[in-house]
């Protein structure tokens, strides 16, 4: 099964947090920029993005964010085939063991489906690969995963949408 997700490429080589969140609030019927997330999202050219900025960007956007260490197969399938929605996780890229932003929208049985901001639309990847890099370059964040959501529900670390004044 893959979702129908919007694809964007980065423009840069440190954008992809930025990508992978505008190619995720397309998906929810919110335009945004490149640009203008880089800037939201505080995303320099060193660090690229924090998984911090991620979430208050989103939330700041009214999305509930669902936020998981340690995360399994299982908790990816539940989102894509049960609820529908795209995954956004940070793993090791395939080149380089440089830290990596990415929305799986799909699986089957051996391999794994991302709107890859680097790679992509429906980039490939077998399970047992991508299960083997889903961290960051630190090993801080083993298996880290956040959904975003217009509709709250409770699995996961969950942060609320910002109230608008």
């Amino acid at each position: 099964m893959v979702l129908d997700v919007p694809y964007f490429k980065q423009e840069n080589n440190y954008t992809c947090g930025a990508v992978t969140v505008q190619m995720l609030l397309r998906h929810h019927g919110i335009v945004a920029s490149e640009d203008n997330l880089k800037i939201d999202l505080h995303t320099d050219k060193v660090y690229g993005t924090h998984h911090s900025a991620i979430i208050n960007e989103l939330t700041a956007r009214g999305l509930y964010c669902y936020v998981n260490t340690g995360s399994t197969f299982d908790d990816v399938r539940f989102y894509v085939r049960d609820k529908k929605l795209p995954v956004l996780i940070h793993y090791l890229e395939t080149i380089a063991d440089w830290g990596h932003y990415a929305l799986i929208v799909g699986y089957d049985r051996h391999n794994i489906f991302f709107n890859d901001p680097l790679y992509g639309h429906k980039y490939t990847l077998p399970r047992t690969t991508f299960l083997e890099r889903w961290q960051d370059e630190k090993g801080d964040f083993p298996q880290w995963m956040l959904v975003a959501a217009q509709e709250p529900f409770a699995i996961g670390k969950q942060y609320k949408p910002v109230a608008k004044k």
